[in-house]
């Protein structure tokens, strides 16, 4: 979802797989406008409208895979200096899009009478969101936590994964097989920790909170990047490997969308299938998978997923919240609208300028021709 370098060229397959992550995250999403029935059903429409957490795993996976890959375009001798920089960029591209949202947030709170939010709870929320500390916030204290938020606590564990991940690579830069054996062995761990949590914590929803739990996918794109130059010298059909990937993506939304396997081996299977789509994309550019992927539209939404995910849920609930009366279809016609248009907007006039603005700033930009 975010966008975590600036490399000279893009890739465009591997934007639009992002794309339509987001798509399903909005549509897990939708429950907001529209009527949430068919709770129980195992159809695979249903089970498409429930798959957030598959799609934020392919969030997390590819922005593993996009940080790691830029820090190792940094020169091999590159001083503390630029690891800051590189972390500056990354946490100011992300803050800015949510920190203008808990201003509207505060605004909202004052002005809307329909906000029946108590203001203490919002001013919580809001220290806790622009600290990078929502996720251990609605952990520990979920009934004093803004609804129209809790999506943001992806935001909160990606950034806490980027300080890990970019500490750990300053660290090991010099030997790269040991940071992709530490990463291996961290990978292990928290899958066992996730397993283990599932036995032992009545509440599968909190466990999903904790950054030990959700952690995992940013440490399969950290594993697939540090490993390219040895992976990248297989001679395999790596079209092929892209498929195998997309096609267990596709199966698991199909199946396991709505359902609490995903707290199982389902989501290690969503991240496995992600690192194989992210692999072959990432190898060729010449296959179907790649040319379909790369449509505009999607690599569109993928280049600008963050924005749009950090506003469309707090607007689904204001849209909710002044149209209680509408039919869903005009509700929900409505909310898609001004989620858009206002994404557009802040794509325009906020996120393109920070951008530009990093790249030329001394404290910002990059000392290499990665970002």
């Amino acid at each position: 979802m975010t966008d975590v370098q600036d490399p000279p060229s893009r890739n465009l397959a591997l934007d639009g797989l992002r794309g339509l992550a987001l798509v399903l995250v909005v549509l897990s999403h939708g429950w907001a406008l529209w009527p949430g029935g068919g709770s129980g059903s195992n159809a695979p429409w249903w089970q498409v409208l429930r798959s957030g957490n598959l799609a934020v795993t392919v969030f997390l996976v590819a922005g593993g895979y996009l940080l790691i890959a830029g820090l190792m375009r940094l020169p091999s001798n590159g001083s503390s200096a630029d690891y800051v920089r590189a972390v500056l960029r990354r946490v100011i591209r992300i803050a800015v899009p949510v920190l203008v949202l808990v201003v509207a947030i505060l605004a909202v709170s004052v002005l809307d009478p329909t906000d029946d939010t108590p203001p203490s709870t919002t001013r919580k929320s809001a220290w806790a969101i622009s600290t990078f500390t929502w996720n251990w916030y609605v952990q520990n204290s979920a009934l004093a936590a803004r609804a129209d938020l809790g999506h943001l606590w992806y935001v909160s564990v990606f950034v806490q994964g980027v300080l890990l991940l970019t500490a750990l690579f300053f660290m090991q830069r010099h030997r790269l097989w040991l940071f992709a054996a530490t990463i291996g062995a961290l990978l292990c761990l928290v899958i066992w920790w996730r397993a283990h949590l599932m036995t032992t914590e009545p509440n599968m929803v909190l466990t999903l909170l904790r950054t030990s739990t959700r952690i995992d996918g940013m440490l399969w794109g950290a594993l697939l990047a540090s490993t390219a130059p040895w992976w990248r010298r297989l001679q395999v059909p790596w079209h092929a490997v892209a498929i195998t990937g997309l096609v267990v993506l596709l199966a698991l939304t199909l199946t396991v969308g709505g359902s609490s396997s995903y707290f199982g081996w389902q989501g290690q299977a969503m991240a496995i299938g992600t690192v194989l789509a992210t692999a072959g994309l990432a190898a060729t550019d010449s296959a179907l998978a790649s040319r379909v992927l790369s449509i505009q539209s999607l690599a569109w939404l993928g280049q600008n997923s963050l924005t749009i995910y950090v506003w469309h849920y707090p607007v689904f609930f204001f849209v909710a919240r002044h149209t209680g009366d509408w039919a869903w279809p005009a509700r929900t016609a409505v909310g898609l609208a001004l989620a858009g248009g206002l994404s557009y907007l802040l794509i325009r006039l906020v996120e393109r300028p920070i951008g530009g603005w990093l790249r030329r700033s001394r404290w910002t930009r990059p000392g290499s021709s990665t970002a």
